[in-house]
């Protein structure tokens, strides 16, 4: 997880940090934002379920359809470190607009993801205590990305920590 005092080590501003996360995503990975549906079900086998039973069967949290929940995984093809795929110009904005979103949380997954829900899905006190307890019970410390909720707006293109007052606008 970087922190303020890396800036300074490094002597680079936020805004200079964005930039070369930006620069080295587009030389490094391609973007993917994918329903949670097909993320999960890509990833059980035969040997962990019932027999029998379609994955999309065993994925249902609570007795509600995984399709039913609108939550998006934003990576990158690899699945590797793609945490940054967010700043992919046009992607976030392609998916609100899309999905007929204002806005959208952005959830640190780890690293290698943050996951996308409507702006008016959850309230925020509820998503930290999420993003907290997903960071202490299953997230490796090498992997922890961060323990803020994120908001992105469609109407200004832009990302701010929820609760916060300063955005940090997006390409495209």
């Amino acid at each position: 997880m970087i922190q303020r005092n890396d800036l300074v080590r490094w002597g680079i501003s936020e805004e200079e940090l964005f930039r070369q996360a930006e620069q080295n995503r587009e030389i490094f990975f391609t973007s993917e934002c994918i329903p949670m549906e097909r993320m999960l079900t890509s990833l059980i086998t035969p040997e962990m379920g019932d027999e029998g039973r379609e994955p999309r069967e065993l994925c249902r949290p609570f007795g509600t359809a995984l399709e039913e929940l609108p939550l998006y995984v934003i990576t990158n093809r690899q699945r590797s470190q793609g945490a940054s795929a967010v700043l992919s110009p046009g992607l976030l904005l392609r998916l609100t607009v899309e999905r007929g979103w204002a806005d959208c949380f952005l959830l640190p997954s780890s690293i290698h993801e943050m996951i996308a829900l409507p702006g008016t899905m959850a309230d925020t006190e509820r998503l930290r205590w999420m993003v907290q307890d997903v960071n202490e019970c299953a997230v490796r410390p090498e992997d922890l990305l961060s323990y803020s909720v994120y908001r992105y707006s469609r109407l200004h293109n832009a990302i701010c920590v929820e609760g916060g007052d300063e955005w940090y606008p997006l390409e495209g």
